[in-house]
Order: structure tokens, then sequence, then C-alpha cells
């Protein structure tokens, strides 16, 4: 296994009084050697402190993190790390040319590799024109891809990336999305969180859900999608004398739609009969991923895999 989580559990003192605050609970991951791994949490899951514990910037209270059973804090291990957090800090008065050669001058590895490396991530990127500009006067997209680039600019064995997709266009979207296939293809292990759903989707094969600091689902993405169906229901007519209805109406006035769960279509087709509304379709459709996940954190009917 490339990293693992085992019983890990974060508890922060806050305050004069010493509040306690629980951010993990027995979280327990394993992510394997080559794989893009979806790591997928509302704000405030615990995605940063696990990452944070990996990482070896916080000490767990119980239970331990490792990377190639190595703690993130050895100097082995980290040799092996790339990592760009959720804000990357980049030296705001170096220019993308000067970072690389910083990188280039610590990176323990071939100099002008990873110069060489570098300035073609540069150009993919489309960062080229600005390489001579300090990073304080790029915007926000181009300083998420100087922090993508700083990631994995000296080859590293295991990428871990906090919402590497903030901030771009759907052009420097694509672009980093294929540069994490191209990292898989060479067996670098990707470990991600976003909230653009779409390209986890898109990129990965298995995905963690965590919730509260409790793992709520470890599996593939396709095994989300299980069962996972609604019906759009066609009505003919407004629908503001429809009550008790708990399906999502989308559409227009004239011909609304109702968005209904697979488990409810029958009472709802009742509801709708009983209040004489005309049903103009019923179309079955696959519930896109952002449901599913919307659905399992706040309708709390995956318990916590213990």
């Amino acid at each position: 296994m490339a990293i693992e989580f085992e019983n890990l559990t974060k508890v922060y003192q806050t305050g004069l009084r010493k509040k306690t605050f629980t951010a993990l609970t027995n979280f327990s991951l394993s992510v394997e050697e080559g794989e893009v791994f979806g790591f997928l949490g509302l704000n405030g899951a615990g995605k940063s402190t696990a990452i944070k514990v990996l990482l070896g910037l916080i000490k767990p209270t119980s239970g331990r993190a490792t990377i190639f059973g190595q703690p993130g804090s050895d100097p082995a291990a980290r040799h092996r790390i790339g990592f760009l957090p959720e804000n990357p800090y980049l030296y705001d008065h170096l220019n993308p040319n000067e970072l690389i050669s910083f990188a280039a001058g610590v990176a323990g590895k071939n100099r002008n590799q990873v110069i060489s490396r570098g300035r073609e991530l540069l150009e993919r990127l489309s960062l080229t024109e600005v390489m001579t500009q300090p990073v304080r006067l790029l915007s926000k997209g181009m300083t998420q891809k100087m922090g993508f680039i700083m990631a994995i600019i000296h080859d590293p064995d295991v990428i871990i990336l906090d919402e590497p997709m903030n901030g771009l266009d759907p052009l420097g979207r694509r672009i980093v999305a294929d540069i994490i296939t191209e990292l898989q293809a060479r067996s670098k292990t990707v470990f991600f969180t976003s909230h653009i759903l779409n390209d986890v989707s898109r990129l990965c094969r298995r995905v963690a859900i965590i919730h509260r600091g409790s793992l709520h689902y470890l599996g593939r993405v396709d095994e989300l999608y299980d069962g996972a169906f609604r019906y759009r229901i066609r009505l003919k007519g407004p629908v503001s004398g429809l009550t008790g209805i708990s399906a999502l109406v989308t559409g227009n006035m004239e011909f609304p739609e109702l968005l209904c769960p697979q488990e409810d279509l029958i009472p709802t087709i009742e509801q709708i009969n009983n209040a004489k509304f005309m049903i103009l379709s019923i179309e079955p459709e696959r519930e896109e991923l952002e449901d599913v996940f919307i659905r399992i954190v706040t309708e709390g009917q995956n318990e916590p895999i213990s």
C-alpha cells in the first residue's frame, strides 16, 4: 500500500477552557500504489486533518498514518511525496522561473532534469508568458497551476492534492486532469480531494467519503451508482396545488417536472393521481455523483464504516 491510515483519531483542544473537538474518529483507509484515489467530504469533514497527519504536520491523538510504511515526517518518506495544499503559498517575490530553480536546488534529484520538467510544465499549463512575473501578480488560477507544478516537479511517487482544480478554468482543469492520468500511467499514486465531483468520477476508480470524522463509504465509483436511479415525472399544469411531495420540482410552470428517488416513485404517483394532475411521462435516469454524495452525507443512510 502506498498510503495507510490505521485507526486514526485526532482530538483538538481549543480555547482557555480546553474544550475538545474530535476531527477524526477511528479512521482507517488504504490506498494502493499506482492508484488515483478520490477523498471526498463536506467542509469540516476531516479531510485536511487526515492529510496533515499523513504528512507529519500534526500528531494524531491515537492511531497512525504512513506512506510506504513510513511516517510522513520521515525524511525518506518526504523525498517521495509531492503536496499541493488547498491554498498554496509560494514565495510571492519570486517568479515561476525562479521557483523552478529553487525547487531544483532542494529536490535532491538531478537539477537539470527538474528544471527541464518544470519548464515543460510551464509551457503545458500556459504559464510561459508570465514566467518572469512575480507570483504576487499572478491570478488565482495561475497561482494554483504553479502550486501544482511545484507538487510534481521532482517526480514524486505519491502526490497529495488538496482541491487541485480550485480556481481553474475548464481548459486548466482538463490539462491538470490529463497530467494526473499520465502520472497514474507511470505508476504514481495520486490522492486528492475535490468538490468538483465530475473530475472525481472521470479520474478515480475508488473513492472514500468521510463525514464528521468517520468513514461513510469506501469503494469503487461505479458501485456508488448501483441502484442510484431516480425518475423524472413530467406533468401538465402548475404544481402549486400539489402538496406533501418531497420530489424536487424543476422545469417551467406549464410543464413542470418532478425528480423522484426510486424508492418514492409509487407513493409520489399516488399523490399525483389523488391531486388529479395529468402525468405526461415517467422516465428513469441515473443520478449524478453529486446527488449520491449529498444523500450519503445528509440523510445518514450509510452508517460509519467500523
